[in-house]
């Protein structure tokens, strides 16, 4: 088996929903914190699938959407790979700006990639999620992945 160049888009990863507070009015909740109030600072990567170098970020315009693009993040297994080499992993690790009395949510992830799997072999595309200081996923997403399927 075969997984490379796995492409999540981040996108309105910094959408903000409003968390109750006192001294905001309901027009406040209804328009939202504007573009420049929710940005992402920065990312920080590590993990078997991503060595150092191997992860390229674009950031939007608005900084509201994150494209990270992974040239290393290969999985292998069959003759002569050893078990370290069919499990790969990234944690990233995004700061983001928002203003009190607002949180965040991943709003959507896109993954793109490639897999060469054997006839009667299979795989997993595995993403987990969760949210610093908190102790309980967020997110569990599981796709299987084929022999003889396009992905």
């Amino acid at each position: 088996m075969h997984l490379s160049h796995v492409l999540p888009v981040f996108a309105g990863l910094a959408a903000a929903a409003p968390a109750a507070e006192p001294q905001l009015n309901a027009q406040t909740f209804a328009a939202g914190p504007s573009g420049n109030e929710v940005q992402i600072l920065g990312v920080a990567f590590a993990g078997t699938g991503c060595p150092p170098n191997s992860v390229a970020g674009q950031l939007s315009s608005d900084l509201t959407t994150l494209t990270l693009l992974y040239s290393s993040f290969v999985a292998e297994s069959g003759k002569g790979k050893g078990s370290s080499d069919s499990r790969k992993n990234c944690q990233l690790n995004v700061k983001l700006k928002y203003p009190s009395g607002w949180q965040f949510s991943v709003f959507k992830a896109d993954y793109r990639g490639y897999a060469q799997i054997p006839s009667g072999d299979t795989g997993t595309c595995k993403a987990t999620y969760y949210f610093s200081g908190d102790s309980k996923q967020a997110c569990f997403v599981s796709h299987p992945l084929f022999s003889n399927k396009s992905y």
